[in-house]
């Protein structure tokens, strides 16, 4: 689960915009503030790290040279096959295959309560929502997607009640939303019902807020909803 949302974005927030930076995204219908490019988040760092680690492995898998597990050998075989596909087919292709994997908390992974798990990892022992994130991202970025169109999200789950993470992706203007809940690539217009709290890629690291009216329009839907036991 996203470690330390409050103080990640609260200091954020007191960064100011960086001059040059790409124009916004309305991720979920957000405003959003970019960082100082000195604003580092530790645990994007620390996975950075590994991927990079990880990347020579990944090469020599793809190559035939050996694979650290056959679920390695099977996503980089993958990743092969869907080089020349269409980008939705992509998208759908990465977002089925990863999905596979079943849910494993960080406490049960690594007896840590917040955990950002490499590809590697995640292919040997599974995670939770934002391991499913990265493994889409390292996957998509493989396939040649530049990291601007991609979007790593921490957002407010209001169905659930609880935070989670999702990868988002620009294909022809339209940001699509893979997420280890669902296995439909949906355009993020149609998930009305996750809250932004930042995003990230290796470019920079953003905070969101809802404009005040579309805010108000999701508090007076939630107040309409009936409250009862969760499933």
């Amino acid at each position: 689960m996203p470690g330390r949302l409050a103080l990640l974005v609260l200091l954020a927030a007191l960064c100011l915009p960086a001059a040059g930076r790409a124009a916004p995204v309305a991720l979920f219908g957000s405003a959003e503030l970019p960082a100082d490019p000195g604003f580092a988040v530790p645990e994007w760092e620390r996975v950075r790290r590994g991927i990079a680690a990880e990347t020579p492995v990944y090469d020599a898998c793809s190559r035939g040279l050996g694979c650290p597990s056959a679920s390695a050998r099977d996503w980089l075989a993958l990743l092969g096959r869907l080089g020349d596909a269409a980008p939705m087919d992509q998208l759908r292709a990465v977002n089925a295959f990863l999905n596979r994997f079943p849910y494993r908390s960080d406490v049960a992974n690594y007896g840590l309560r917040d955990y950002w798990a490499t590809p590697l990892e995640f292919l040997a022992r599974a995670g939770d929502c934002e391991d499913y994130a990265i493994a889409k991202y390292v996957s998509l970025r493989r396939l040649g997607v530049p990291a601007g169109r991609l979007r790593i999200a921490i957002v407010q789950d209001q169905d659930r009640d609880t935070p989670h993470a999702v990868l988002l992706a620009d294909v022809g203007g339209t940001w699509y939303v893979l997420d280890n809940l669902s296995e439909r690539v949906e355009p993020q217009e149609r998930v009305g019902h996750y809250v932004p709290y930042y995003s990230l890629n290796e470019d920079g690291f953003w905070t969101h807020a809802l404009p005040p009216d579309l805010m108000a329009r999701q508090e007076r839907a939630a107040a309409a909803v009936p409250t009862g036991p969760r499933d």
